[in-house]
């Protein structure tokens, strides 16, 4: 899997970053699967593709869907519900790249893995605060990528939409989903693998500004995400 291959600063190769070289990429990556073929090796090859207002990974994104169809990949479109919680965490997670910085020098908070346990135990443990204008602003910008990514995502047929709820609920459940998706066998899951939270859920025993965030949740209607 190339991951952030869209989101890097390079293409691989050191190959700048504009949408004709992602196309050029792409052709070569999925090449083999062209009219329902499949490579020599017999790998899937796959991607993440962030959906933003901001730092776009295709300056032309229906461009990119047309091309991508052209080889009827398996799409999975990830979202979140509770984007108040949303928000929360993303600013938590600007914290956990200062933290991680002073307790691993040289890497940053998406090198965080699950042999880190330890350190995201002592992290999910710290209080802090939260500037409520700095997250109004925030979801006001989750809500504008969510309505770009729904023009987006109806670009592409047979789509699998899960929620980071569906998964935090029934983790199996959704892993089988995704796997019969791409068309690999659910069975040969390592059910041993795990997910790390970086938000405590009980937000009211590390936000030190509690109060705050309660009544700005009132103040906009949406309490009832706390």
């Amino acid at each position: 899997m190339r991951a952030e291959v869209f989101g890097n600063k390079y293409l691989p190769g050191e190959i700048e970053q504009n949408d004709d070289n992602r196309i050029k990429f792409l052709r070569r990556y999925w090449g083999h699967f062209k009219n329902g073929g499949q490579p020599p090796d017999g790998l899937s090859r796959g991607f993440k593709f962030q959906v933003t207002r901001t730092g776009e990974q295709f300056t032309a994104p229906m461009r990119f869907a047309k091309v991508a169809n052209e080889y009827q990949p398996a799409v999975i479109c990830l979202r979140r519900q509770n984007r108040l919680k949303q928000a929360l965490s993303a600013l938590n997670a600007r914290r956990l790249l200062q933290y991680s910085a002073t307790t691993k020098p040289g890497e940053s908070s998406a090198h965080v893995t699950a042999d880190d346990a330890e350190m995201l135990k002592a992290f999910r443990a710290q209080t802090f605060r939260i500037n409520t204008e700095e997250l109004r602003q925030l979801m006001k910008g989750i809500d504008r990528n969510y309505s770009y990514l729904d023009k987006i995502a109806e670009k592409f047929e047979g789509r699998l939409e899960i929620t980071y709820e569906d998964y935090a609920a029934d983790r199996d459940a959704v892993v089988g989903r995704v796997m019969e998706h791409i068309g690999v066998d659910a069975s040969t899951w390592d059910k041993g693998d795990s997910y790390l939270k970086i938000t405590n859920d009980d937000l009211s025993s590390v936000i030190e500004n509690y109060d705050e965030l309660v009544h700005f949740a009132n103040e906009h209607g949406i309490s009832h995400l706390l």
